[in-house]
């Protein structure tokens, strides 16, 4: 016998010995297998127990066995008893080979494994091994119910009442029974030691949920503390039912209503309760809510609402917000929110709390409108001493509602005020109806302006509703010829006219009136680039008067003479022509002679007429005294009658001696004349005195003075410009003839017209 054999014998004999003996072995084929070549673990199962079954099939042939095909099933040869059916491709010959098959979960009492394996197309052989399982303890819910079922409502303490038995055959230790609702875990409930074949009861107690079906899944030893014949398919499910209980919840979003303008409330919240399935009358607690600043939540003041009535009610609840409540927050719009019973005080217990917070309604804090004023500004920007200033401000209305107050300003110490009216978010840029004056005088002005709000409108920050700004009031100088001061002197300083002595020095001198202060310098020329000299006139008080003269040489036929100044806005230029004598000299002809003196005669009717026409104006215009006598007839800002002396007007105390120093350019004619006269003195234009000084009411004198006013001496005008009555025997006279002087002046003024 060879080695190979005496292997598979010894093989053989040991698992006869570790396995239940058989009658003999069985054969198909050359495969030989029975139940001595079956082995099993645990060799003394126990209830529950996984039962792994070793199987050898032995190949007795000197050559390989291929297709071997084997099936295993437990207790009984059926198909719905298979453990394992498969196929060995090869069995070397002589050779073992080994399948394991798996019996799991065993239970308790006697036992066979089946098996039947085929080789080779020949008889199927059939043998079975049989065992024995002991028993084990085995838990298992054998009852539940629900103590008072049909009354159970959501909230109520339901109690369950559950038999927990062991019905193994071996004691169980003590376990834990493991509840669940739909699912989800709620805990265990203990559950004492149980002999075999004993039953306790146990009480599962929960709070009720919401109406609705429900499961309540129960499992004993939970933990798995007790070995048992049966550790699956232990759950028991069981179903109750939560009825209907009352229910409070919001009907709708709350409103909420203002008054029109009201911006700091106070605000009338209104919303309904609805509850179910409720009877009797219950106080329900509410609480509004509105997010803060900080994204969390502003709590106000807690009321009530009451419900009645049976089954479904309806009650209406109301409360305001004042401004109170929400001082601090953000002018915008919030969300309001109505919560029920906030703080579970309320004497009821409802079907669900989910729905105790109501849709959110809409609180409008709209901003309060801020009325702000940007930095006025002038214009000009830099006026003159008496120009009138027009003031720009922008005016803003940051708000959602219309606003209206009043504008007040002042400039140069004179109130002023203006309405104001602003839609929402408007912005208008305001200026005043008229420019407003300067006083004289070099100074700094200040424009000062805010807006108050009416009693019924609104202005938030009032710090921004007002500004002050200043501008720079410049002087300038400023010069008026005083044409009747007009002079003429010779180098003695003696009185001269027309005619002229060419060669001969002569000082024309004319005074000049002043609004403002400062220098200037004239230049005296002829006007054909000849200048006689430059003559510096200084200015140190406000209406000082002064005199510009001017030394020069006569020239031959005509002298002009201009005083022209260094800065043109300070007075115009002055221009005055002087006629020449002629000189005899033995070296001009006859002709020549009497050409010159046609020309002097000439250059003489010139000045008559000129002079006629200083005389007619002189005529025509009051004296200075008598001007100052117009002047002070009746008071500039009362219309009082005055004696001619006065420094302050007796009626209304209007100082007249500071009136006497305001001077202002004629509308006609564009001279610089004293306020207080009523018509130019250059022109004779009415002026209004009224619009330079301000309107003061009278105070009415007791007493009336009568003030003569002096008579004017008439004179003849036509005896001053008459002339002589023998024209043609004064002419002959001076070596001319009539004839011939008219010849010469006609072709002498159409020789002019044609220049």
């Amino acid at each position: 016998m060879s080695k190979r054999p005496a292997v598979l014998l010894l093989a053989l004999l040991l698992c006869s010995l570790a396995g239940p003996m058989v009658a003999s072995a069985e054969l198909s084929g050359s495969i030989e297998a029975s139940a001595s070549t079956v082995t099993m673990q645990p060799s003394a199962p126990s209830a529950g127990d996984d039962l792994a079954i070793s199987i050898a099939f032995l190949n007795t042939a000197s050559q390989s066995a291929f297709t071997v095909e084997y099936s295993v099933y437990k207790d009984a040869v059926n198909p719905d008893r298979l453990l394992e059916q498969g196929i060995i491709d090869e069995i070397p010959a002589n050779s073992i080979d080994t399948k394991t098959v798996y019996w799991n979960s065993l239970t308790e009492g006697s036992h066979r494994v089946w098996v039947t394996f085929e080789h080779g197309g020949d008889t199927v052989q059939t043998f079975s091994v049989p065992f024995n399982v002991s028993g084990l303890a085995d838990l298992r819910v054998t009852g539940a119910e629900m103590l008072n079922a049909s009354d159970l409502k959501t909230g109520d303490a339901a109690t369950v009442e559950v038999d927990v038995s062991n019905i193994g055959t071996e004691p169980a230790g003590a376990s834990v029974l493991g509840v669940a609702l739909n699912g989800a875990a709620m805990g265990n409930v203990a559950i004492e030691a149980l002999a075999a074949g004993s039953t306790t009861t146990v009480s599962v107690e929960f709070t009720a949920p919401p109406t609705g079906e429900y499961v309540l899944r129960l499992t004993p030893d939970a933990e798995d503390a007790v070995l048992e014949s049966q550790e699956e398919n232990q759950d028991y499910d069981f179903d109750f039912t939560v009825h209907p209980r009352m229910d409070l919840r919001h009907k709708g979003t709350p409103t909420v209503t203002v008054v029109d303008g009201a911006l700091n409330g106070p605000w009338t919240v209104t919303g309904e309760i609805e509850r179910f399935d409720g009877d009797g009358t219950v106080v329900v607690p509410l609480r509004l809510e509105v997010p803060n600043d900080a994204g969390g939540t502003l709590m106000l003041g807690s009321f009530s609402v009451t419900v009645e009535g049976q089954g479904y009610a309806v009650a209406t609840w109301e409360t305001t917000i004042d401004a109170d409540d929400v001082i601090g927050l953000q002018r915008t719009s919030r969300e309001v929110v109505a919560v029920i019973d906030p703080y579970g005080t309320g004497a009821f217990v409802q079907e669900s709390t989910t729905n105790d917070r109501s849709p959110a309604g809409n609180l409008d804090l709209l901003p309060i409108p801020d009325v702000q004023l940007d930095p006025p500004f002038a214009s000009p920007a830099e006026p003159n001493s008496g120009d009138a200033v027009l003031w720009y401000v922008g005016i803003s209305n940051v708000g959602e509602i219309a606003v209206r107050g009043t504008l007040e300003y002042s400039f140069e110490g004179i109130d002023y005020e203006d309405r104001i009216f602003l839609d929402a978010a408007e912005n208008i840029m305001w200026r005043p109806e008229n420019p407003l004056p300067t006083v004289l005088g070099e100074h700094t002005a200040v424009f000062e302006v805010r807006y108050v709000p009416d009693q019924d409108s609104w202005d938030f920050d009032a710090d921004n509703s007002r500004a002050t700004v200043s501008v720079e009031v410049n002087a300038p100088l400023r010069l008026a010829w005083n044409t009747p001061t007009l002079a003429l002197v010779d180098a003695n300083a003696a009185p001269a006219e027309a005619p002229l002595v060419p060669g001969q020095e002569y000082t024309m001198s004319i005074g000049v009136t002043s609004v403002e202060t400062g220098p200037v310098n004239y230049t005296c020329d002829d006007g054909g680039g000849t200048v006689f000299e430059i003559v510096p006139v200084v200015i140190e008080t406000r209406g000082q008067r002064a005199t510009v003269a001017c030394t020069f040489e006569a020239q031959t036929g005509q002298t002009t003479v201009r005083l022209v100044p260094d800065d043109v806005d300070v007075s115009p230029v002055y221009s005055r022509a002087y006629a020449s004598a002629a000189v005899l000299d033995d070296s001009v002809t006859d002709e020549q002679r009497s050409l010159r003196g046609l020309l002097s005669w000439a250059g003489v009717l010139v000045l008559v007429l000129i002079g006629v026409l200083v005389v007619g104006i002189v005529i025509t215009r009051d004296r200075d005294e008598e001007v100052e006598r117009d002047i002070y007839e009746y008071c500039p800002s009362c219309d009082g009658e005055l004696e001619g002396d006065e420094d302050r007007c007796p009626h209304c105390g209007f100082n007249l001696a500071k009136a006497r120093l305001q001077f202002h350019e004629c509308n006609a004619c564009g001279e610089s004349i004293p306020d207080l006269m009523e018509n130019c003195a250059y022109c004779g234009a009415p002026q209004d005195v009224a619009s330079f000084f301000e309107q003061r009411k009278r105070i009415e004198r007791k007493t009336e003075v009568m003030i003569e006013t002096p008579v004017e001496e008439e004179e003849d005008e036509d005896e001053i410009v008459s002339g002589t009555e023998d024209f043609a025997a004064t002419v002959k006279a001076f070596g001319y003839d009539e004839d011939d002087l008219e010849e010469d002046w006609d072709e002498n003024m159409d020789l002019a017209e044609a220049e």
